[in-house]
């Protein structure tokens, strides 16, 4: 799990070109190629997928969706939990209305309380949206309900 932690604090600040064009920074674009980005796409379950297959986690139930990860996971018999800890994949549902859609958010958690987590994720923004130019650090709550935006799935622990 401190593995984990380590991999994604060293892309902090890793930034797109616009449009979801690739990245600034050549190595972390390659990089990313590697796990099946291609340009236009949304990144954040890419980021999340790179980062445990540098830290020697098992990677086969990825998707480029990342609710679909968390289902895949879920399928693959590693069920999600409520708890956060370091390490683990955080997922997140779009909402919209009250209605839960397909498209979503991930991240990687590397601090937990009580109150509140703070993870590691691609394709964010300042407003921690699931639309975004960086790789940032951001304090999220555990919003398990939502009538619009992110609302919060579960959380996948490393093996």
């Amino acid at each position: 799990m401190e593995r984990i932690v380590e991999v994604a604090t060293k892309y902090i600040g890793q930034r797109e070109k616009p449009g979801n064009m690739g990245f600034i920074n050549p190595e972390f674009d390659a990089k990313m190629r590697t796990v099946g980005f291609i340009n236009a796409q949304a990144w954040c379950a890419y980021f999340a997928e790179l980062v445990w297959r540098e830290a020697g986690q098992d990677t086969a139930p990825f998707s480029a969706s990342a609710f679909k990860t968390y289902l895949n996971y879920e399928e693959a018999g590693r069920k999600g939990s409520e708890t956060a800890v370091p390490g683990s994949l955080v997922v997140w549902r779009s909402v919209k209305n009250g209605n839960r859609g397909w498209t979503g958010h991930i991240g990687i958690v590397v601090e937990a309380t009580a109150e509140n987590f703070k993870c590691i994720e691609g394709n964010t923004n300042k407003a921690g949206g699931r639309e975004g130019i960086e790789v940032a650090l951001k304090t999220r709550t555990y919003q398990w309900k939502a009538m619009n935006g992110l609302q919060l799935v579960g959380f996948i622990h490393p093996a």
